[in-house]
């Protein structure tokens, strides 16, 4: 009987640790097909999911209390950016002093890294191309803008949000 109660708890571990990967993958599943094909897209989820528990990757964690703050940051930035590129194009003599720039990365998380390299291209004229030596090479539409301060906050905003009650990773939480 004990062994099956081992059995049974194991079950339910794994069961808790492929989850939050569920939800993850029905979550996007549900945006990118507009709620639609959830036959084949059912088939996909657990395979998806499987695939993760098994590869063992680690569910990205964020700071729940940040969160409602940086929803409100990204939609911000992200209209902000979109307005800005729209007046450039249809301005007769357009505001472009474009140029490869370096900014020092702050943070000591990969993760931080990561997301902020993928996100970078929501501050107006702003795209990052590699990270390398704890610098992340960025491609400005105009150089003149504060941009550095721009990416600065949106590395400090993820830092808040991603790295949070990650001790065994190794990386310093604030």
């Amino acid at each position: 009987m004990a062994a099956n109660d081992q059995t049974t708890s194991a079950r339910a571990q794994q069961l808790i640790r492929a989850l939050p990967w569920l939800v993850v993958y029905c979550l996007v599943w549900a945006l990118l097909s507009r709620n639609q094909g959830w036959g084949v897209g059912l088939l996909f989820i657990s395979l998806a999911t499987w695939l993760s528990y098994r590869l063992a990757i680690p569910v990205l964690r964020i700071n729940p209390r940040q969160l409602p703050g940086f929803c409100v940051y990204f939609l911000r930035k992200l209209l902000a950016g979109g307005i800005d590129v729209a007046l450039r194009t249809i301005r007769t003599q357009p505001a472009i002093r474009a140029d490869w720039v370096n900014y020092p990365l702050k943070s000591e998380s990969a993760r931080v890294h990561l997301v902020l390299s993928a996100l970078i291209g929501l501050l107006p004229g702003t795209f990052a191309a590699r990270i390398e030596d704890r610098q992340l090479l960025i491609h400005t539409l105009d150089t003149d803008t504060d941009w550095e301060n721009g990416v600065a906050e949106l590395e400090s905003r993820l830092h808040s949000l991603l790295v949070y009650g990650d001790a065994t990773s190794g990386e310093k939480t604030s």
